[in-house]
């Protein structure tokens, strides 16, 4: 089986709690197989900048930028004692795009993501960043509803 063997995970999150779900279930299948986790986020900056006209763009950024590497962080330390080795990357650009790239560059076996399931007009609207992953990558990915 291919996930038996899984020795490095990428996990991509955005913090919802599919994200989180996919997170728990990487640990555990790290544990098993004494595997690392790459615990990515993509800070969307092109969504970013569709909002930033609040206040200048680079102080908008910055903002999202700070709290989004803090919570990444704080995700990583609520879990710091499960015994597995995860490394913390932070990326900013079109999340797929940026999944994709890590991926290939931490020489990952399997990607572990969370998915809404979005159907319908929001799926249209909004497209699906773990759709998107799925059908591009190279390596196997799991979604975990």
């Amino acid at each position: 089986m291919v996930l038996a063997g899984a020795k490095n995970i990428l996990v991509p999150v955005d913090f919802s709690r599919y994200s989180n779900k996919a997170y728990l279930y990487a640990l555990d299948m790290a544990r098993c197989s004494e595997g690392r986790i790459c615990l990515l986020h993509v800070l969307d900056t092109e969504l970013v900048r569709g909002v930033a006209h609040v206040e200048t763009e680079e102080r908008f950024l910055a903002r999202m930028r700070s709290r989004a590497e803090k919570r990444l962080h704080a995700l990583y330390h609520k879990h710091e004692d499960e015994g597995v080795q995860v490394d913390i990357i932070f990326r900013e650009g079109k999340p797929h795009k940026e999944i994709l790239k890590t991926a290939k560059e931490e020489g990952v076996d399997i990607i572990i993501m969370g998915s809404r399931g979005r159907t319908g007009m929001e799926r249209a609207l909004f497209g699906s960043v773990a759709e998107k992953v799925a059908r591009l990558c190279t390596v196997p990915v799991l979604l975990i509803k």
